[in-house]
Order: structure tokens, then C-alpha cells, then sequence
């Protein structure tokens, strides 16, 4: 059976027939349906080969989006982890897959030799290989230059092979220069490794049918969740230490890469209503065992099992604790299986999946209405549906908010509630205050939860207070040191803060974790630009994927090198394509350019699009420094509610772990 399975719309087959001649030209078999003709068998010939192949390309286009065959074919890719996206014409994918990072194939699919061709035989060698995984990259923000994460969002980890992985180690310890410079390698100090430091390994999953991923999945994600709640114990955060699934690497890479003193590995093996779960405690540095246990159960000691294994884990790390070792939040042994497997479709983040998962939950709730976790990730759905249009922003709001209140009116301890409620306030209200508080709380009762502490950076950095945020991203990068979203919030952070040198090293990691992260070139390029190195800056833009993006920044380094003819010619793209979309960054194109009166033009579109509020980030960007000394900016600031002395009222006390 071929390596490739081609989906695209029937008005684009000349497109396709050229793209898979240059596919089979450079020696991959491909499949497409100029094979076969209409029949009986015609759905089964398709999907058996989609089936078979180990990467399937969608090709979009105006025409791919309206068709049903090509959903179903990428909703079927996308599944079984092998889905590659081409873009044909400059359309967005459909609904449910524009967390996807898509090649630009809008003239390449004509040249065998285009640099898109590259990337897309590299995205399709790591499927082959068996490395491939399709990386979700984050929807774009309301905001373009904002990172947004007040809304749920899909994990961004590029799969990485043991060799990545040690480049990224390697990365987050030394500084590398800017292309344009003479490399010179300063060493950073390296966070000093804890013996009272642990990774959680997604447990392996044993079952006959191997189908049991949701709950071995789930098992390792609750065991890391509980660990993380004893205070001297530091444990890596879930999206890093799953970035080792399935991967050959020494136990003691893995200890170095996630910068902990021991590694908790194990399996699941389910057969009717027993279980059998193996877990073991490896010391990092040399690979010895220094506990294990097989635990043979039923579904209804699932909570004794994992309290036993997190109390084993505290004894033996000698980790001192006041009071009890965390229990599991447990509730009745049907509805735990039913939340785990609908928290695994929910992290998909398809619609599809989300659907499915809030369906599940929904029978979590009829077995059990009082476990408090469901009621939270009910809140995320109905957040991701009113993102998606499926719901109205104020009916979205309510449930939302509803689901968020339901779990603490079960459990006024229970962090999660606090913080879904903050994103609302945040994200429906507009009332940072409001937020600020909900966070506290949050943080009061969970001070070391990765996840909120993500969150609650982003609101001290819209609030201007860049230490602190600074603080708390680069805790965060500690819990997640190969997680390219961790790396790129800090970059921003020191961008935004003029700390070019750590921004450049920070943005460097994500392109080595993540190379087609959006938005990571352009930022990368955005600062070497302040730093004055505009070839740098060049080259930098224009390996950048996003479209806009790319033109943007070709917009500012042509101008930078003096080159304005074409600068014009890629501003008034720029506006062409995205200015009434995003004001913003039209203006910053102005204000690099010292042209003030066109800059607070597109500021004033910007508040005639979205009113005041949203743009606590945005003002932070060095690309408006020219505007800051402009008598117009502070009272744009003021009218926008982000003027120093508006945030400075807002009150957020929290201290960084």
C-alpha cells in the first residue's frame, strides 16, 4: 500500500495530479483516486488506502472546505495522528482543524524544487518514520502579536526524537547568538537538579486490543496531578514529560531533559472489570529501581491505588510533608472511566471530539453531580464552543461561568474553579479586577499548578507588571523545559521587557522544540530587528509560515535595510490582506517607520473595531516605541483602559514559587 494518501477537492485535481508526479518523483508512493471509478466499493477502495497509508496530505481549498469527503478524510487522519495539511489558495481550514500548522502550497505545488516541497517531505519522513504526530498549533487570537490564553487552547509539542531532544537540552542551557553575529557561546547557570524532583511517564498501555490509551493516559496524568500537590515536591509538568512517549531514550536523558532527580514509569493492563497497574520509581542519575509494586485490582480500588503509589513516591523521596499525603479527588468507579475517557477526547480539541467528550461528562454528572473536575471541564467545552460559533458569546458565557461556580459550590477548595472563573472574567467580562482576585484564590489554594500559573503571567504582563511575569514564565519553563509554549511566553515576556539576548535564546528553543510553531520566526526576526540586525531580521521573516506574519515582517526589515520600495509594496499587502482584521499590526508597521499620524490612524481603527480593554499587551510591544513619546499616546492609552495609572489600580498579589 502506498505511503501517501492524497484528499482534495475534485476541482483541484490538476493541482494534485502535478504535487503527487513530484511526490513519486522523489521516490514516495502515493495514493490518490485516479486509480479507481464510482462503484459499490468506491467508499471501501478509500478507506481502506487512507487506512493504510502513513500520512495522509489534505489539500484546502475554497473548494476542499465545502466537501464532505474531504472533512471526513481529515477527520480520519486526523485521528489516527498522521494528518499533513497543505493550503492550495489563501483560505482558512474549516472549523476544527485551524489548530493545524499548514504548508503554503498556493504556487508550490507546480515546482518540485520549491522550498515548501522540503517542508512538506519533512512532515512526511516523521510519519513514515514513525515520528510524525500532527502538532497543534494554536488558533490566532483575537490579537495577533497577544498570546491569549485566557480561552483553552491545543497543546503545541512537535514530535521530537532522542536527538532533538538533546539539542533542545543543549539550547536551554547556553546562549546562542544572532545569525548576523560571530557566535559566541556564553553558559547560562543551569537550575540545580532536587532529589526531591519527579517526572511522571505516560504510563504504557497493556490491554489485549491496546485501546485503553484514555486510561493509562489518564492514570499517569491524575498520578502527576497529585504529586504536584505536595509542596516540597517538584514534579514536571504533563506536557513535557508526555513529549517522551513512545520515544527510545535513556531514563537518564529524560531525568536531564526535564531537569528532575528520578523518573515514575509504568503500565496499565485492563481486561473486564480488573485491572493490573505496574509502577515504578527510577533514580535519574544511574537508572536504578528504587521502588515498584503490581497492584492487581478491580475499577473500584482505582483511588487506594493511586493514593498508595503517591504516598510510596513521598516516603521514598523522604519528601517532608505537614499533614496527609494528597488524596486522589475520587468518585464512583464508572463515572471516573467515563471522565478520563472524555477528558482524553477533549485534549484533541476537534469539535467532533469535544462533542463526544461533553457527552461523556455529561453521563460523569448523571452517575455523580457532585465530582467537582467534570463540572470544570464542562466549563472549557462550552468556552471552546462559544469560541467556535457554536454558541452565542452570552449564553457560551453563562454555562460557562454556571459549570465553573457548580464545582466550587461542591468544593470551595478546588483551584480549578477559581481559575476557569478568572478566564471568564476575564475573557466574557472584561473585568481584569475581577480576575486578578479569582486567580489569587486560585494560587492561594494550588501555588505551584502550571497551568494557572501560565495564565495568571499573562495577566501580570497585560497589567505592565513585567517582573513578575518574567517570574512566573520562567518557573514555568523550569516545569516545562521541551514545551514549546512555555519558551515562546517567555520570550515575549523579555521581548516586551527590552531582555533582547534571553528573548533571542528563549525564541530559539521553541524553533528547535517546535521549527513550524506560528509566529516563532517572526518573533525571532522581531528581535534581532531591535537589535539591530536587519539582514538577520530578514531571513528570520521569511521562514516565518504564517502568511501575515511573513509580510509584516518583510515589511519592516525591507525598511530597516532602506530598501522602501519594497517596504511599500509589503505594507500595503499588509493592509490589503489583514489591516481590517488587524489594525494593530499596521499601526506598528507605521511606528517602526517613525510615521506617527498614519500609526494612530490604524490605532483609532483598532478602537472603532473593538472598543477599549484587550490591549494591556498589545501597548507593551517595542515595535510602538517611537509613539510612546508622541503627546497623542497617552490619552489613546486612557481610552483604551491600559494607561499605567488605570492598571496600576488593579489589585493582583501573588508571589512566584
Amino acid at each position: 500500500m502506498a505511503d501517501i494518501f492524497i484528499s482534495y477537492a475534485r476541482e483541484d485535481r490538476e493541482k494534485i495530479e502535478k504535487l503527487a508526479s513530484n511526490l513519486e518523483d522523489e521516490g514516495y508512493s502515493v495514493w490518490w483516486d485516479r486509480q479507481i471509478v464510482g462503484g459499490a466499493e468506491y467508499a471501501k477502495d478509500i478507506e481502506h488506502a487512507l487506512d493504510e497509508a502513513k500520512a495522509v496530505i489534505v489539500a484546502w481549498s475554497a473548494d476542499a472546505n465545502e466537501s464532505g469527503w474531504v472533512r471526513d478524510e481529515a477527520s480520519r487522519a486526523q485521528h489516527q495522528n498522521k494528518l499533513v495539511p497543505i493550503r492550495l489558495e489563501h483560505v482558512e481550514p474549516p472549523m476544527g482543524f485551524g489548530q493545524y500548522q499548514v504548508i503554503d502550497f498556493e504556487s508550490a505545488w507546480r515546482h518540485a524544487n520549491a522550498p515548501e516541497m522540503d517542508d512538506l517531505k519533512r512532515a512526511i519522513d516523521l510519519h513514515i518514520s514513525g515520528d510524525g504526530s500532527s502538532a497543534a498549533l494554536s488558533s490566532s487570537a483575537p490579537h495577533k502579536s497577544s498570546q491569549s490564553v485566557f480561552f483553552e487552547k491545543p497543546g503545541i509539542l512537535a514530535a521530537l526524537g532522542a536527538v532533538a531532544l538533546v539539542v533542545v537540552l543543549g539550547l536551554i542551557f547556553w546562549t546562542q547568538r544572532g545569525p548576523s553575529e560571530e557566535t559566541t557561546n556564553t553558559p547560562v547557570a543551569a537550575t540545580a537538579i532536587s532529589d526531591k524532583s519527579v517526572a511522571v511517564l505516560p504510563f504504557i498501555d497493556l490491554s489485549p486490543d491496546q485501546d485503553q490509551a484514555y486510561f493509562s493516559d489518564g492514570l499517569s496524568e491524575e498520578l502527576l496531578n497529585l504529586l504536584a500537590k505536595v509542596p516540597d515536591l517538584r514534579v514536571a509538568a504533563r506536557t513535557s514529560s508526555f513529549a517522551f512517549r513512545g520515544k527510545e531514550v535513556q531514563t537518564s536523558e529524560i531525568a536531564e531533559a526535564l531537569k528532575v532527580g528520578h523518573v515514575l514509569e509504568g503500565s496499565v493492563r485492563m481486561a473486564g472489570e480488573r485491572v493490573r497497574i505496574t509502577a515504578q520509581l527510577i533514580d535519574g542519575k544511574n537508572g536504578y529501581h528504587l521502588w515498584s509494586e503490581t497492584y492487581d485490582r478491580t475499577m473500584d480500588d482505582i483511588f487506594e491505588v493511586q493514593d498508595d503509589i503517591a504516598a510510596q513516591i513521598v516516603k521514598t523521596l523522604k519528601v517532608n510533608i505537614l499533614g496527609q499525603t494528597p488524596k486522589a479527588y475520587a468518585t464512583d468507579a464508572t463515572a471516573y472511566a467515563l471522565y478520563l475517557r472524555g477528558r482524553h477526547l477533549h485534549q484533541q480539541f476537534t469539535p467532533e471530539a469535544m462533542k463526544e467528550a461533553e457527552e461523556l461528562y455529561g453521563q460523569v454528572v448523571d452517575i455523580d453531580p457532585d465530582y467537582a473536575p467534570v463540572w470544570t471541564n464542562l466549563s472549557s467545552i462550552y468556552i471552546n464552543r462559544m469560541i467556535g460559533g457554536d454558541l452565542s458569546l452570552d449564553v457560551g458565557c453563562k454555562l460557562a461561568r454556571d459549570a465553573a461556580q457548580k464545582a466550587l459550590d461542591i468544593d470551595e477548595t478546588f483551584a480549578a474553579g477559581y481559575a476557569k472563573l478568572a478566564s471568564i472574567a476575564q475573557g466574557c467580562d472584561k473585568d481584569t479586577q475581577a480576575a486578578a482576585k479569582y486567580f489569587e484564590q486560585a494560587l492561594g489554594i494550588d501555588p505551584s499548578n502550571p497551568a494557572i500559573l501560565g495564565d495568571a503571567a499573562v495577566l501580570a504582563e497585560s497589567l505592565g507588571r513585567l517582573e513578575l511575569a518574567i517570574a512566573l514564565k520562567e518557573h514555568q519553563v523550569e516545569r516545562q523545559p521541551v514545551d514549546a509554549i512555555a519558551h515562546n511566553n517567555l520570550a515575549l515576556a523579555y521581548y516586551f521587557a527590552g531582555r533582547y539576548d534571553e528573548a533571542e535564546v528563549a525564541i530559539r528553543t521553541v524553533i528547535a522544540v517546535s521549527p513550524d510553531y506560528m509566529g516563532a520566526h517572526y518573533r525571532l526576526g522581531a528581535i534581532l530587528l531591535m537589535r539591530g540586525d536587519a539582514a538577520g531580521a530578514l531571513e528570520a521573516f521569511s521562514r516565518e509560515k504564517d502568511d501575515e506574519y511573513r509580510t509584516k515582517g518583510s515589511a519592516l526589515a525591507h525598511f530597516a535595510l532602506g530598501d522602501t520600495d519594497e517596504a511599500d509594496a509589503q505594507l500595503e499587502a499588509l493592509i490589503k490582506g489583514w489591516g481590517e482584521v488587524w489594525p494593530t499590526e499596521v499601526a506598528q508597521v507605521y511606528a517602526y517607520r517613525n510615521e506617527a499620524d498614519p500609526a494612530f490612524e490604524w490605532l483609532e481603527k483598532r478602537y472603532e473595531k473593538d472598543g477599549p480593554g484587550g490591549w494591556g499587551e498589545q501597548k507593551l510591544d517595542r515595535l510602538l516605541d517611537n509613539l510612546r513619546d508622541d503627546p497623542r499616546w497617552e490619552p489613546f492609552l486612557q481610552k483604551m483602559q491600559v494607561a499605567d495609572n488605570q492598571l496600576a489600580k488593579i489589585e493582583f498579589n501573588i508571589t512566584p514559587p
